[in-house]
């Protein structure tokens, strides 16, 4: 089991590629998130057209999905064949095709491969290779929702996407093995937003605690600061890997 932190930067970070995240298990790769410049940071991996199982997207902002075409035409180039499992909902799906006509037209329907729906409540629990799944909503300027994979021998992972911790989104940290959070801000509150403060305050309310808290998507303003906050965290960089 292991985590690849494919870029770990915000929206505008002129150093660090958009927050993506490569979920790696014995059930299979997920991708969560694929924005502007997620795509060249997949490839740098040395993965191949086909290391990708499923893709899931906490929301539709530029950031975490306008990467697509870049990444799944390539794939068409390298030769890819096999299916593509979209963990979403129909309309979603929807919107992926969408940003890729629009991208390049006609490459929709011409990828060489399957874009297959794999259906997914959002928010609410699903499953998907034997993986349950639950996704939860934040607080964000769109539609944000959490996910948390649990898998079969155990583990599990949850990452945020973006947005203020709701309730909802809080009940993923209990027990997770892995964590990994938006924390826009150090301590002050930003409105559709998380900080530092906040989450080491959500991880400290549940029951059990995560395991472990990875922080991405800082503001590049404050990004360099992250170190000095009092808290059990790790702040990976784009290539990080955690395993266990």
């Amino acid at each position: 089991m292991q985590v690849i932190f494919l870029g770990t930067g915000e929206a505008f970070d002129d150093e660090l590629p958009n927050t993506s995240i490569l979920v790696q298990s014995e059930a299979g790769s997920i991708l969560v998130d694929c924005g502007f410049t997620a795509a060249p940071a997949f490839w740098r991996t040395g993965l191949g057209p086909d290391a990708l199982d499923a893709l899931y997207l906490t929301h539709l902002h530029g950031d975490h999905y306008f990467g697509l075409p870049a990444l799944l035409l390539r794939m068409h180039e390298e030769g890819r064949t096999r299916a593509l499992d979209i963990l979403t909902s129909p309309n979603r799906l929807e919107t992926v095709l969408q940003i890729i006509e629009k991208a390049y037209a006609g490459y929709s329907q011409k990828l060489g491969y399957e874009l297959r729906l794999a259906p997914l409540p959002l928010p609410g629990k699903g499953s998907w290779q034997e993986v349950a799944i639950t996704t939860s909503p934040t607080i964000h300027g769109v539609q944000n929702f959490s996910v948390r994979f649990d898998f079969p021998d155990g583990k599990s992972v949850m990452v945020s996407g973006d947005g203020e911790i709701t309730p909802p989104s809080a009940s993923l940290f209990a027990g997770c093995d892995l964590v990994i959070h938006e924390a826009f801000r150090l301590t002050d509150h930003t409105s559709g937003h998380s900080s530092v403060r906040e989450v080491l305050a959500t991880a400290a309310e549940a029951s059990p605690p995560p395991k472990r808290i990875a922080l991405v998507h800082t503001s590049r303003a404050e990004r360099h600061r992250l170190h000095e906050m009092d808290g059990e965290y790790v702040v990976p960089r784009p290539g990080s890997v955690i395993s266990w």
